[in-house]
């Protein structure tokens, strides 16, 4: 009986965390989505880009201050998976997108298979 249980649970877990990595994948996309429009009023409003995402962004995202990435592990498009550690959202060095753990929202998600 214990024997199956193994089983059963150790076909259960991968599946369990590539779904938490999906759900937190999602969830930074449709952040930094948000984000990078912010970003984009901001700048054509100001002339410039924004610095911080918690003060410069406050007019433009609800709660900006209150917005963090998830933690745990996510998904990459080059097939591979990142553990966020990271408190906050960024700003691409050039000011132009907003950044997860120095990476942009177009490296986030599932690797494409090309058939």
């Amino acid at each position: 009986y214990m024997a199956i249980v193994g089983i059963l649970v150790m076909a259960a877990v991968p599946q369990y965390k590539a779904s938490v990595a999906m759900a937190n994948t999602t969830k930074i996309q449709m952040d930094l989505s948000s984000l990078n429009t912010a970003i984009a009023l901001y700048h054509a409003q100001n002339g410039t880009v924004p610095k911080n995402v918690a003060t410069d962004l406050a007019d433009y995202v609800q709660n900006a201050g209150s917005l963090h990435p998830p933690k745990g592990e996510s998904f990459l498009k080059t097939g591979s998976t990142i553990s966020i550690t990271d408190e906050e959202y960024g700003i691409s060095k050039d000011g132009l997108e907003a950044t997860c753990q120095s990476h942009v929202l177009g490296d986030f998600g599932r690797k494409e298979n090309k058939t």
